[in-house]
């Protein structure tokens, strides 16, 4: 089992139609091992990724592959029904705090409401006085 595959079926118990932004999955499969037969899914990938990606895994009816940078402002655009619930889900190691602060503004803006979900610990960059009072989703 998948890191997120645990989370994301959490996730999807309230919110069966949301739709999950997958950013540097890279070849992964997650859609597949938590489909609910409802999700949808959006990956955003890096250009040669992205264009291997759809060559082995083609886009589908609740799948597709974006090309793009994570932080980019296009990607939030293609998810279609915010309102459903969206999930964005960092792959690798946990990005640099500036550029996680930039997507973190960049969600807050174009999906308020939406969760944001980092694989890699977060003891790397976190300094607890840094953050003390504020309320992390």
């Amino acid at each position: 089992m998948e890191p997120f595959d645990e989370a994301v079926r959490r996730y999807l118990r309230d919110r069966p139609q949301a739709t999950v932004v997958a950013l540097g999955e890279g070849l992964g499969t997650g859609f597949w091992r938590v489909d609910n037969g409802q999700l949808r899914w959006l990956t955003v990938e890096e250009p040669a990724t992205a264009a291997l990606r759809r060559m082995l895994l083609p886009d589908g009816p609740r799948w597709r592959t974006l090309t793009g940078r994570a932080t980019g402002p296009h990607w939030p655009a293609a998810v279609a029904r915010p309102a459903l619930g969206v999930l964005v889900l960092v792959f690798g190691p946990p990005p640099a705090a500036g550029a996680l602060r930039e997507l973190r503004a960049l969600c807050a803006r174009r999906l308020p409401g939406a969760a944001l979900l980092l694989e890699a610990p977060l003891r790397r960059w976190y300094r607890p006085s840094a953050h003390r009072g504020r309320r992390c989703r």
